[in-house]
């Protein structure tokens, strides 16, 4: 049986019997970024900084990245939506090189809900940052 899983920022993909697990390279990269955005603004204290005569209230939250579905299309890729904080895509990996993982698209304004497959078709239902959904 040839399954994908998806837990804790990694992939699990049985194929053929054999089961190997991988890193999101996506979920890795967005904590990367956002860790390091977090630390270059550490030198601040507090959470509110006067510059000039505004003010700028500091975000001390933190977004979870969420994979909002899986499917096989072909036979050595599986698709995925993943959820950010602002925005999201439809992302490829493959499942026999785990580096192999780039996108199919990404939007600030579109989040992917869910994701399936029919034959060689890819769909999915999408949440617009205004809140509307198709």
């Amino acid at each position: 049986m040839n399954y994908v899983l998806y837990s804790d920022g990694r992939f699990e993909v049985s194929k053929d019997g054999t089961v190997t697990t991988s890193d999101c390279k996506m979920i890795n990269h967005y904590k990367f970024a956002s860790e390091q955005l977090r630390q270059s603004h550490e030198w601040k204290n507090g959470t509110e900084h006067v510059f000039g005569d505004s003010f700028m209230i500091e975000r001390n939250s933190y977004f979870e990245p969420r994979v909002n579905g899986i499917t096989s299309v072909d036979g050595d890729f599986f698709y995925y939506g993943l959820e950010l904080e602002k925005g999201g895509g439809i992302y490829k990996k493959s499942k026999s090189v785990p580096d192999d993982e780039g996108f199919v698209f990404t939007s600030n304004e579109i989040t992917p809900q869910h994701v399936s497959a029919c034959g060689n078709r890819l769909a999915c239902s999408l949440k617009y940052s205004d809140g509307t959904s198709h």
